[in-house]
């Protein structure tokens, strides 16, 4: 919440918090289901520990819901490609399935769009810092903790990213987490990505 209100704060945008009911089912609402930590991201298949049952539907169900009060609008997601095989709401299937829904049941036709839903996680660290997005006001830390773990499933997706992208995550990490190196990350990447890590133009923050 903390980086939601900054980053809202860099943008000059509101900060709303709506409150929702307990949701059971996943690693990160319920304490007796154990949340992966270091394991190689390579090897995890299906759907993840970390998935919150219907999170990404319910989100939008309550923004449409504030903002069909106000007005025609697009709502904005940020799911990517990474995330098909284990968040069934970051597929494509399911962005095209709720668009039609909210335009549908929405009195002013709501939208709504993933910009992101076909990139990969890398691809959209490049863009940002191009566009100069305030990383370091970002958090991602499925156990968020502060300094972030460095461990858990998305710090090392968001290490992983940086590291392809040919920059230094700007956010501060427990000393013990080892920080990728890019000939590591980009031995793991598809033809196009590693061209694209290789050929980036440096921006401020990157490894010299």
């Amino acid at each position: 919440l903390e980086a939601a209100r900054a980053v809202a704060a860099a943008y000059g945008l509101e900060h709303y918090l709506v409150e929702l009911p307990p949701i059971h089912g996943s690693a990160l609402t319920d304490d007796h289901l154990l949340l992966p930590l270091g394991r190689d991201l390579t090897q995890a298949h299906g759907v993840a520990p970390s998935y919150v049952p219907a999170r990404n539907l319910l989100f939008l169900a309550h923004l449409a819901a504030l903002q069909d009060a106000l007005g025609p609008a697009v709502l904005w997601l940020g799911v990517h490609h990474d995330d098909h095989t284990g968040y069934p709401d970051c597929r494509p299937e399911f962005i095209s399935a709720v668009d039609l829904a909210v335009s549908l049941g929405t009195q002013h036709g709501l939208r709504v769009q993933a910009p992101f839903v076909t990139w990969s996680k890398s691809e959209i660290i490049r863009w940002g810092l191009i566009h100069q997005v305030p990383y370091q006001l970002t958090h991602s830390c499925y156990q968020g903790l502060r300094p972030a773990c460095g461990v858990c499933d998305t710090c090392q997706a968001r290490l992983q990213a940086f590291a392809a992208a040919g920059a230094v995550d700007p956010i501060p990490y427990d000393p013990a987490a080892r920080r990728p190196d890019l000939d590591t990350v980009l031995a793991g990447l598809t033809a196009g990505e590693a061209e694209g890590a290789e050929h980036r133009p440096a921006q401020e923050g990157d490894k010299q």
